[in-house]
């Protein structure tokens, strides 16, 4: 299996499903496990080091791609202790759709729209679904010639008009 028939048949599939459900935690994690081994396929078919692809990701979105990194390892192992982003399971917060007028989810408290699964990394608060889709588009966009064109029209507007990638 070549990267775009992992992507397009594995990946994207599954992060739409997580995308759907985003306070989900096993569709979070799962899709979470398999972007971030996306660079796996890259690499293979690339010939490069894997290492050299996490680099190439990580310089563009560096805390997303931590966290990715970190939870797919975490997940994977019942916790990632060694190095890099540390990511216990079940240890993410889960934050609710903002609400007015309802305890517990108004200001300071929800998030916009939808709710999500978030974790802190370097003080910042940041939420699972975000950063895989900022991870999953930063290897379509920088790998273009392993994953082609795919349709990522899915993804949430903020993470589509990312300044990197802006033409």
């Amino acid at each position: 299996m070549n990267s775009y028939t992992f992507a397009s048949e594995i990946v994207i599939p599954t992060v739409k499903e997580a995308l759907a459900d985003r306070a989900n935690r096993r569709r979070i994690y799962i899709a979470g496990i398999v972007t971030y081994h996306l660079v796996d396929y890259i690499a293979a078919e690339a010939g490069l080091d894997k290492s050299e692809i996490c680099e190439n990701v990580r310089k563009v979105c560096k805390p997303a791609f931590d966290v990715v990194q970190g939870a797919c390892h975490g997940t994977k192992h019942a916790g990632n202790a060694t190095r890099g982003y540390r990511f216990k399971p079940g240890e993410e917060r889960n934050v609710p759709a903002f609400a007015f007028d309802s305890p517990g989810v108004g200001w300071g408290h929800g998030r916009w729209d939808v709710p999500g699964l978030s974790v802190e990394n370097g003080g910042a608060e940041l939420f699972l679904d975000t950063c895989l889709q900022i991870v999953l588009f930063t290897c379509c966009k920088t790998y273009e010639n392993q994953l082609g064109i795919l349709d990522l029209s899915f993804l949430d507007r903020m993470v589509l008009e990312a300044k990197p990638f802006k033409d």
